[in-house]
């Protein structure tokens, strides 16, 4: 097996050894041991000291494997670990990991019990089959670069977000109303364990032999692109979707409760896609009506993007007056909280003494109560009329 194509190293043995390596190599056999290096950067405590058992500053790793599993930890250690970077270690990352994984589990759960007998293939029917297998393609696009070039990081991120956010979060949701595409969702199911394979190979090879996909996902090749429509209607159909429930959750409203829906729809595309989907829309978002709307009705919450703007009639549906109260409250509590952060961040004994993750989630903190005032502050103003 010489030479090699590849040698994975950390930074801190260039010269000892991997450049030995090389010097050898030439010396003895006239040829070079590999011909790319790929370096990772080095796991660190919270305050950037190097991990080893003489600090006693290392994790016990079977310790972990028992909380989070060999594929949360692989996962979770992945997606904060950036090609040639060090990392400073925090174990709620690795909980992202174990949540990713179980995320996986019960989606692949769900497709299961719903289409138990369900033919795996890519049969393509309407505007949300299209959508869907666009988005495959175009993430698999992307971590086929990925890979190409290393960068195991950007693979993992494009990973979880198409898993978690597209697939499980919108496409699962939309395959609870539709009791007849079993055979693309096992489709994707397919594909989807096996480009998650490579980074957690023994839940998706639990799956894969669970769900009557073959002996071994090892024997199983790589996808390609499968041909498909691009549908960018029918991520606002989602987005609309999205708005619905991000503004019940603004002012409270309970999910059960139903709404008026004003829409105002900026593409025909769009405008056919709910006409034809109604039902869905409605279902999704719990819907009494979808009204096409040319303006705001009177307070209503509003939520506007370049391809739609959505309003909802809060009268009859909230006490207006309780929850201007109630926002008022929230708002001097807010600024309570961003005004002795601000400080905080703005003393230079905290900046000089704090391991540089602690500044770096203070400063989180600090937009995520800025954003959320100026919700707060937006739900006022509307209430003002």
């Amino acid at each position: 097996f010489y030479p090699n194509s590849l040698v994975v190293s950390g930074w801190d043995i260039l010269f000892n050894w991997i450049l030995r390596m090389v010097i050898a190599g030439y010396e003895f056999l006239g040829k070079p041991p590999f011909t790319d290096i790929l370096f990772h950067g080095l796991i660190r405590d919270r305050f950037g000291r190097k991990m080893s058992k003489s600090l006693g500053n290392s994790p016990e790793p079977l310790e972990l494997l028992d909380r989070y599993g060999a594929d949360g930890l692989r996962f979770g250690l992945l997606l904060i670990t950036p090609r040639e970077r060090d990392v400073l270690f925090a174990e709620e990352f690795l909980e992202v990991g174990r949540n990713f994984v179980t995320k996986l589990w019960n989606a692949a759960r769900m497709i299961h019990l719903r289409f138990p007998s369900a033919e795996p293939k890519a049969k393509l029917t309407d505007p949300f089959d299209h959508w869907i297998v666009d988005r495959f393609n175009r993430v698999l696009e992307r971590i086929n670069s990925l890979l190409g070039s290393y960068q195991i990081n950007g693979y993992v991120k494009e990973l979880y977000d198409f898993v978690w956010h597209t697939f499980c979060d919108r496409y699962l949701e939309y395959l609870k109303f539709q009791p007849h595409k079993g055979g693309l969702a096992r489709f994707l199911l397919k594909q989807i364990l096996i480009i998650s394979h490579p980074i957690i190979p023994f839940v998706t090879e639990e799956l894969w032999s669970r769900l009557g996909f073959g002996t071994t996902i090892l024997k199983a090749s790589w996808p390609d692109p499968i041909p498909a429509q691009s549908r960018p209607e029918v991520d606002d159909f989602f987005e609309i979707v999205s708005a619905v429930n991000r503004i019940r959750s603004e002012w409270g409203i309970h999910p059960k409760e139903p709404l008026e829906l004003h829409l105002t729809c900026k593409s025909d595309r769009l405008r056919d896609l709910i006409g034809d989907n109604s039902d869905l829309l409605r279902n999704l978002t719990n819907l009494s009506g979808i009204i096409e709307a040319d303006h705001p009705p009177p307070r209503s919450a509003i939520h506007i993007t370049k391809g739609f703007e959505v309003y909802i009639p809060l009268a009859g549906v909230i006490d207006l007056k309780k929850e201007g109260i109630r926002l008022r409250k929230e708002r001097d509590r807010l600024e309570v909280l961003i005004h002795k952060l601000r400080q905080r961040l703005e003393n230079p004994q905290f900046l000089k003494k704090a391991p540089p993750d602690v500044i770096e989630r203070e400063k989180v903190r600090l937009k995520q109560l800025e954003e959320k005032y100026e919700g707060v502050e937006r739900c006022l103003r509307l209430l003002a009329g």
